[in-house]
């Protein structure tokens, strides 16, 4: 009898090369009630999950924000909603500056050829200088890296723990947010288009621009993106408008960083979710642990042949 879960490696390493899913390679794929049933269970306990981590923050006789209670623990951050617009507007620049020098890049031949590799180094451009604007704004507020994100070794386990914890938890709400999408999409008879990174992880043939883009996607963004949006936006927005707008509006821009209308209104659910990971723990750890596990799933979903947005 066949184990419907068997996996022939050869074909994984040949399915890598020839830029195909893991489905085309010839490995064996479970059956699809098999699948169904593992995706009710998570949906379900998911959402069980989500209601608890909901309740304990925003139930009857906790306030939106509250830092007398043991679930929020993000405090005053040395920097306001001006340096918040005035870093927007560097990053808005150095997104213009890559995507000129990528335009101009375009007109040369041998882009054919390595132009997804192009793409994604400007991407990595783009996070380096987040990278860099984040280190000096520390420095010149003399404020510690524990300080600024709360990361710290202590306890780094626990926080790791929750951030997957809080994805089990929004997963099936994300989910929900994307079928609905798709409705939409179906209703008005318009065909969704992918994520530029997915279009190009599935389409790429190269093993080491593949490899490079599951790096970036499980590494450079996921520490990025947190820093930024999390890190960096979010103390502001809560601090000038409270915590409730402060999560909202940093999901939203989150979302809209992306520049993908299909998985915009999926992206503010996960937005939503990596705010309050950070909240429950106090540490940037939790929503980068999230983040990465979701953009896991997200690559594996790739490779075992299924679409995503």
């Amino acid at each position: 009898m066949n184990n419907p879960w068997s996996i022939d490696v050869s074909n994984i390493t040949n399915g890598l090369r020839a830029g195909v899913p893991l489905a085309s390679a010839g490995v064996a794929e479970p059956a699809r009630g098999t699948w169904e049933t593992l995706a009710l269970l998570m949906a379900y306990g998911g959402l069980a999950c989500a209601v608890m981590l909901i309740w304990r923050m925003i139930g009857p006789g906790r306030a939106m924000g509250d830092q007398t209670t043991s679930v929020w623990r993000v405090g005053l951050k040395p920097w306001s909603v001006e340096d918040v617009a005035l870093a927007t507007v560097g990053v808005l620049a150095v997104t213009l500056g890559t995507s000129v020098i990528v335009g101009v890049l375009a007109g040369w031949q041998w882009l054919e050829t390595t132009g997804p590799l192009v793409a994604l180094v400007a991407q990595l451009m783009l996070y380096a200088a987040i990278g860099v604007g984040f280190a000096v704004a520390m420095r010149r507020r003399a404020i510690t890296l524990t300080a600024a994100s709360g990361i710290q070794v202590d306890g780094a386990g626990r926080v790791l723990v929750m951030g997957v914890v809080f994805w089990f938890a929004f997963l099936p709400l994300v989910g929900l947010t994307m079928a609905g999408v798709e409705a939409i999409y179906r209703l008005v008879e318009v065909e969704p288009h992918r994520q530029d990174v997915v279009e190009i992880l599935m389409g790429e043939s190269s093993v080491s621009v593949r490899v490079a883009i599951v790096l970036f996607a499980l590494v450079g963004a996921p520490v990025a993106e947190e820093f930024f949006f999390r890190g960096f936006v979010y103390p502001a927005l809560k601090q000038r408008w409270g915590a409730g707008w402060g999560v909202l509006l940093s999901s939203v821009a989150f979302a809209a960083m992306h520049q993908h209308v299909p998985t915009f209104a999926p992206l503010c659910v996960l937005g939503v979710g990596l705010a309050l990971a950070y909240e429950w723990t106090g540490s940037l750890l939790a929503p980068v642990a999230m983040h990465v596990t979701f953009n896991t799933g997200t690559v594996a979903l790739i490779f075992l042949g299924v679409e995503p947005p």
